[in-house]
């Protein structure tokens, strides 16, 4: 069984996944995508954006679109020797352009070799005439010394540093490298709020030559602009910049109290404008320098304040437990000003637990364990901090023994999944930040990994099934929900569907950016006539019986419920909010997931997508058009996949040198020398 290239198989789909349709008996009559999405738009013509948190903050991710049909992709290209498994021997980094034709196909009009830059791509912004891409490469730091008698951990070293790279995109057909900013530390999250990108950096010390309190920095503008297409000509031109300095002084290190006494590590929040090319290559960075770690838990920003999250382990009394601290940032424009700490009891899932309401309050979502507990001994709550800090409200002890799933925020409200054999679905009211309150709790199958507001009273889950196992769950195939809120007190599940069996994954589980919705009014707008609003997913389909088959003496296959499937799928799934198949692309080609029986010990081995240049992450709408990305690939189809409009191959002309990334994993290349 397999998904033809481009094409929809929406029996396929329900038959793989070994589960039935549920009918939508309170769809939505009509859905606003009430979760926020970047835009753009050309001639009538609208490009979806990336999917993000808050509306008016704009999240950095792999693939960017311009309202005069662009499509900027920065990552990983391969090529080299096909091996057995379907992935390739070598990769490269790039950045690509691609140009669509409305109402004709794609076509790759430029590319950027990101190896004389030293930069392994991460994210990116567009806005208007910039683009500014950030990435990590090697920090090795040179030293004159002959002979060493520090501690080892103090010895010279490498490490990570993030890269800035503001391109020039007035021809989009040329982008023209006009600065690159070096800072040491690793790439922790990045936000854009208008015309100014917000860089988060953590630099840990405590294993390199502390040559300076502070992080370095190095700033190379190019007066005339770079075209990057020799290594050693930019080198020269990079070489007037002189070396790196300290990020500030020392005296202007942010010191606050944290739980933990550690001051080994650095963060630092990198403010640039990207308001035009003339901007991004003069403006001066402006920083703001805190001795402490944070952000590792999550970074979340609101248009007016960034915070970040870092969840700390301490002993007490013989037991442990977990705290989260988290630091409040003002944001405006180029000055970024620390204004206070707050910390509340647990761990945190990730970003989506945290959330300013509209008063200016902090709201938290934690799983929190008792320091002489049991790891079962769990609870739920949810903390409400004014604007100053203080904590004014809290709900706890949800769920005894789960754990926070997914969490999503409205202005007033909290949608909260716990899990360990079922999925409670708790609705929370936050209309008085002092007191909140649950209104209404649901316990299904499953749970829900992801939560997407589809309107005021539906929500999306993206999660998975499972079925009860000793006193835990076995996790089974992707699952999406459906639930109606619109009864505060008795929310319900009107829809649901499994797809794949256990072994099957998808990105949008860990990743939000992977997801998509296009509202009923959009898709309208854009000539497509549907009842509900369509969803996008990528995703690796995973077969029990293609595995029992395929392996028919395999007894742990036949028996044991933690056995998993044999991928069969890998691409782009389309839904829309009823649950109801739209359709389905795939890049790969056909027969992938035939398998190579190697007969002498009965093993069946089959390929693997993830570093076949073909393994799709991230989808676009435009119009009636829908674009899918893999590393080597940008297709452009038609809403339901049947009709296959053209493509564009991103590694086209790429040159992979032995030495380069042999090994095809994606490891990075490149080193920036500090002197």
């Amino acid at each position: 069984m397999m998904f033809a290239r481009g094409g929809a198989v929406a029996e396929a789909m329900d038959s793989a996944a070994g589960a039935d349709d549920f009918a939508a008996d309170a769809a939505p009559s009509a859905d606003s995508g009430a979760a926020a999405e970047t835009s753009s738009s050309s001639d009538g013509e609208e490009f979806s954006g990336t999917n993000v948190q808050e509306e008016g903050v704009d999240e950095a991710d792999t693939v960017k679109a311009t309202a005069d049909g662009f499509i900027y992709v920065a990552g990983t290209v391969r090529g080299g020797e096909r091996r057995s498994d379907g992935s390739y021997s070598d990769c490269g980094y790039r950045l690509s352009v691609v140009r669509d034709d409305p109402g004709g196909g794609v076509e790759l009009v430029a590319s950027v070799d990101l190896e004389p830059l030293a930069t392994t791509p991460k994210a990116m912004f567009v806005d208007g005439d910039v683009l500014l891409l950030y990435g990590s490469a090697d920090l090795v730091y040179e030293s004159e010394e002959e002979t060493d008698d520090r501690p080892y951990w103090c010895r010279d070293s490498s490490q990570t540093a993030t890269v800035a790279l503001a391109f020039d995109v007035s021809d989009p057909t040329a982008p023209t490298l006009v600065r690159r900013h070096v800072f040491e530390g690793r790439y922790v999250s990045a936000r854009k709020i208008d015309t100014f990108a917000y860089l988060v950096v953590a630099r840990s010390s405590w294993y390199v030559t502390p040559r300076a309190s502070v992080p370095f920095y190095r700033d190379e503008t190019f007066e005339d602009g770079f075209a990057v297409d020799d290594g050693a000509s930019y080198a020269e031109a990079a070489a007037a910049a002189g070396p790196a300095a300290p990020i500030c002084g020392c005296g202007d290190v942010t010191y606050v109290s944290a739980a933990s006494t550690n001051l080994d590590d650095v963060t630092v929040i990198v403010a640039l404008d990207v308001s035009d090319a003339t901007a991004a290559r003069t403006a001066p960075a402006t920083v703001e320098t805190i001795a402490m770690r944070a952000g590792d838990s999550a970074v979340y920003a609101s248009r007016t304040h960034l915070y970040l999250a870092q969840t700390e382990w301490s002993g007490y009394d013989g037991g442990s437990y977990y705290r989260t601290v988290v630091l409040k940032l003002r944001l405006d424009g180029a000055d970024v000003t620390y204004e206070t700490i707050m910390a509340a009891p647990g761990r945190l899932l990730n970003q989506f637990a945290l959330s300013q309401g509209p008063g200016g309050e902090l709201r938290v979502a934690t799983t929190s364990r008792e320091p002489d507990g049991a790891w079962r001994d769990t609870s739920n709550d949810v903390y409400v901090f004014d604007a100053t800090g203080e904590r004014v409200g809290a709900v706890t002890g949800l769920a005894p023994g789960e754990e926070i799933m997914s969490a999503r925020f409205t202005a007033t409200r909290c949608y909260l999944v716990t899990f360990v054999q079922t999925d409670p679905l708790f609705v929370i009211a936050l209309d008085d930040p002092t007191q909140p309150e649950v209104l209404g709790e649901l316990k299904i199958p499953g749970f829900s990994s992801y939560l997407h507001p589809v309107n005021d009273t539906h929500v999306l889950g993206v999660g998975r099934d499972a079925v009860a196992e000793g006193n835990g769950a076995v996790v089974l195939g992707i699952q999406f929900s459906l639930f109606d809120v619109s009864d505060e007190l008795n929310p319900r599940r009107v829809a649901a569907l499994t797809v794949g069996d256990r072994g099957s994954e998808s990105e949008a589980l860990d990743e939000h950016k992977a997801f998509q919705l296009w509202s009923r009014e959009a898709l309208r707008a854009a000539g497509v006539l549907r009842t509900a609003g369509v969803f996008a997913v990528p995703a690796s389909l995973a077969s029990l019986s293609l595995a029992r088959a395929r392996q028919p003496d395999n007894d742990y296959l036949a028996t044991s419920p933690w056995a998993s499937g044999e991928t069969w799928f890998q691409g782009l799934l389309v839904y829309d909010v009823a649950l109801a198949a739209v359709g389905n692309v795939t890049h790969l080609p056909e027969g992938f997931y035939a398998g190579n029986d190697d007969g002498d010990d009965g093993w069946y081995g089959t390929a693997s997508s993830q570093y076949s240049g073909a393994h799709v992450t991230r989808s676009l709408r435009r119009g009636a058009d829908l674009f899918s990305f893999s590393d080597n690939h940008v297709f452009k189809t038609s809403l339901d996949g049947r009709t296959v409009a053209g493509t564009a191959n991103l590694a086209a002309n790429a040159s992979f040198e032995a030495g380069d990334d042999d090994d095809g994993y994606g490891y990075g290349y490149g080193y920036f020398v500090a002197k």
